[in-house]
C-alpha cells in the first residue's frame, strides 16, 4: 500500500494506492482519493483530523475495506454489519482461537533474530515471548476444560469417568 497526502489551506486529502486480493487471487491495483476534514481541538490548540467517508460524506476516524468492496468506506456505509474475527467464533471456540492466535504470534516472533539477554537483563523481546507463551499455556489449559467442550462430548467424558470398571 502506498499513501500520498495533499495538505494546502482548505483542500486536504489522501490518495491510497493498494492491491485488493480475494481468496489468494490478486486483483488489479486500485486507488482512491479520500478527503480529510479538520475540526478545532477542544483543548484550544491545534486541530483534530477526520476522514470523510466517500459514500455517506460523514466524518469518521476509521475507514474499512471488507466484504469484497472496492473502496475504503466508514462502518455506517456498509449495508450489513462488519464483524471482527473474535465475534465470529462460538463461545466454546474462543479458548481454541486464543491458543492458535498466540501460537501464530510466537511463530512469527521466532522467525526474527533477537537476543534474549543484554547485560544480564531480559530484553523486551524476551519478556514479550514469555508473556505470549504464558497466554498460550493458559488458553491451552482452558480449552481442555470440560466447560470448553461441546455438551455431547462433555457427557461422554463424565460418563466414562464415573462408571465403575471391573477388572
Amino acid at each position: 500500500m502506498k499513501v500520498t497526502s495533499f495538505w494546502s489551506g482548505e483542500e486536504r486529502f489522501v490518495y491510497l494506492y493498494y492491491k485488493a486480493s480475494r481468496k489468494g487471487v490478486q486483483e488489479a491495483e486500485r486507488s482512491c482519493k479520500i478527503k480529510v476534514a479538520a475540526v478545532p481541538s477542544n483543548l484550544g490548540k491545534g486541530e483534530v483530523c477526520f476522514f470523510v467517508c466517500p459514500i455517506s460524506e460523514r466524518p469518521c476516524k476509521h475507514l474499512y475495506l471488507s466484504y469484497q468492496t472496492r473502496m475504503f468506506v466508514s462502518r455506517e456505509s456498509y449495508p450489513t454489519r462488519i464483524y471482527f474475527r473474535s465475534q465470529l467464533s462460538s463461545k466454546l471456540g474462543k479458548a481454541n482461537d486464543r491458543f492458535w492466535s498466540n501460537d501464530a504470534k510466537l511463530k512469527t516472533l521466532d522467525k526474527e533474530r533477537h537476543t534474549f539477554k543484554y547485560r544480564g537483563k531480559k530484553t523486551r523481546h524476551a519478556l514479550r515471548v514469555e508473556r505470549l507463551e504464558e497466554k498460550r499455556r493458559k488458553a491451552d489449559r482452558v480449552r481442555w476444560l470440560p466447560r470448553s467442550m461441546p455438551l455431547l462430548l462433555r457427557r461422554t467424558v463424565l460418563k466414562l469417568m464415573f462408571t465403575k470398571r471391573t477388572p
